[in-house]
């Protein structure tokens, strides 16, 4: 049971991420439907006209409590040992963390007319929380032979640790709220996302006590244990009701369809961007300067500020599975063996049905956005948490902080970011879009230069989607004749014959 322990609790610090998706993308003006993933209102008055997402991933690991070469760990397959491609830094630390994978399916956004913008978004999120838990108690139960340990202790231990898988489907709409000013734009959107959830696991630890010494007169493997823990999880994870989530006895096939939704939610964005446009006419078309017309698929503000609050809502799991056990005066002992006939006994466990409401990762995010001259931007966005790390039924995102200069064109824009992560220090990257290709990668410099190439985090995403541009603008060349249709087409005009005049006697001559 103490390596079940051990195993469970590495899987989840090797899998923690951050909170950004997309980093460096998430800027460029020519992003189409995924502008509405960090700011509703980026789809009004957008460079496209129209874009439609076919399939596009983001993922983005970080700890700190290893030091990881990710680079061989995800794509060396002859790279198995993780002892030998990881590093421990984090043994005296709280460790923290998320697990944030983002898919976003078939996406459209389609732009209705110059004010007036909407979209529709299909996104499968996993997100995975590690708080609170202290690096002394990972360090001492991945020790091998705990004989090597005088002594251990380890008073008023919490921490949590919280997965949550689901489906939304979103609609936004979005809009400018301006136009008598051409200098100062300002256009706000909102999303509504139908949630969809699809299974959940959670554990906490409640002022838990470890106490560990070699010299005592009893076993010196014994490790004893005071205070309480819990666990609960969705009814769609435990198939044979036997309050154990994933076990031998679960038959899950292809044909099942326990994690079809298993609860329902409502979730909500909201944002608003302003624009500087001292230059507004920067968008004429030079081919039309006379007529003045304008050409949709250039960017004329100095700076652009966004500011938007994600993820607002939560939903309700019904019918799950709560497991509560009294720790007090208990001994690693009684954790080896088979959990529902030796294990339960010993732990003074019960078992109820209960709700479990989960909140969303709420956060806020602001964006400035500079034009530094043609084609070249600096973008600096922040993410910053509103879900407190001791609430256990809500997921949260760690703070971020990036600065990304681009090079941005129709077809064309090359970015590369360098990030603040909490929990996952310094990253810089690049990433690119090429037409209707873009991927990158916020951590791949960051990895490359690290000593051993090993560091606390690592991203990757990529996609593909169809984006159609504005149309060139067209000015028809007035008509002179102001539209008027002659009756007479295809007349041939006759010669008009003088009528002759007799001059009484006058023969022309002069005198």
């Amino acid at each position: 049971m103490r390596y079940l322990f051990c195993l469970t609790l590495f899987a989840c610090i090797n899998l923690v991420a951050v909170a950004q998706s997309y980093m460096g993308f998430d800027a460029d003006n020519f992003n189409g439907v995924h502008g509405v993933l960090s700011n509703p209102a980026n789809i009004a008055d957008s460079r496209l006209n129209e874009d439609a997402n076919i399939l596009s991933a983001s993922g983005f690991t970080a700890n700190n409590y290893y030091k990881i070469d990710y680079l061989d760990f995800i794509f060396d397959d002859e790279a198995t040992d993780f002892e030998d491609l990881s590093t421990k830094i984090g043994a005296d630390n709280i460790v923290n963390g998320v697990l944030n994978a983002d898919i976003l399916g078939p996406s459209v956004m389609i732009t209705l007319s110059e004010k007036h913008a909407f979209a529709l978004t299909t996104r499968l999120r996993s997100l995975t929380n590690v708080n609170n838990i202290d690096g002394q108690i990972i360090n001492f139960f991945q020790t091998e032979d705990l004989n090597d340990i005088d002594f251990f202790f380890a008073p008023d231990v919490d921490g949590s640790v919280i997965f949550n898988n689901w489906v939304e489907y979103g609609a936004s709409y979005a809009r400018v709220l301006n136009t008598g000013s051409k200098v100062h734009f300002l256009k706000a959107g909102l999303s509504i996302k139908l949630l969809s959830g699809r299974a959940f696991v959670q554990a906490q630890a409640d002022d838990v006590l470890v106490l560990y010494n070699s010299d005592s007169d009893t076993d010196p493997l014994t490790v004893f244990f005071e205070g309480g823990a819990s666990y609960s999880f969705s009814d769609n994870t435990d198939l044979d009701v036997n309050f154990i989530p994933f076990s031998d006895e679960d038959d899950f096939n292809g044909d099942d369809t326990s994690f079809v939704s298993q609860t329902l939610g409502v979730g909500l964005d909201l944002g608003i961007v302003y624009e500087y446009r001292p230059k507004f006419r920067q968008n004429v078309s030079r081919d039309h300067v006379q007529e003045q017309a304008i050409d949709r698929g250039v960017s004329t503000y100095k700076y652009k500020v966004g500011f938007s609050i994600l993820d607002l809502g939560a939903m309700k799991y019904d019918n799950t599975r709560l497991v509560d056990s009294d720790l007090n005066d208990i001994n690693i002992n009684q954790l080896f063996g088979e959990f529902e006939s030796d294990v339960k006994s010993g732990l003074g466990v019960s078992e109820t049905f209960s709700e479990e409401r989960f909140v969303l990762p709420t956060r806020v995010r602001l964006d400035v956005d500079a034009k530094l001259k043609d084609k070249f931007y600096l973008n600096m966005n922040t993410n910053i948490s509103l879900v407190s790390r001791n609430n256990t039924n809500a997921n949260r995102f760690s703070n971020t902080v990036m600065v990304s200069p681009r090079y941005e064109s129709k077809w064309l824009t090359v970015f590369s970011p360098i990030s603040y992560i909490q929990y996952g220090g310094v990253g810089w990257g690049a990433g690119a879009r090429i037409g209707p290709l873009f991927f990158g990668s916020g951590t791949i410099f960051s990895n490359l230069i690290q000593k051993d190439q090993r560091s606390k985090s690592f991203d990757l995403y990529a996609g593909i989607k169809i984006p159609i541009f504005h149309e060139k603008p067209v000015v028809e060349e007035e008509d002179p004749t102001d539209g008027y249709k002659s009756n007479c087409d295809g007349c041939v005009k006759k010669e008009k014959k003088m009528k002759k005049v007799e001059l009484d006697g006058y023969k022309g001559g002069i005198k």
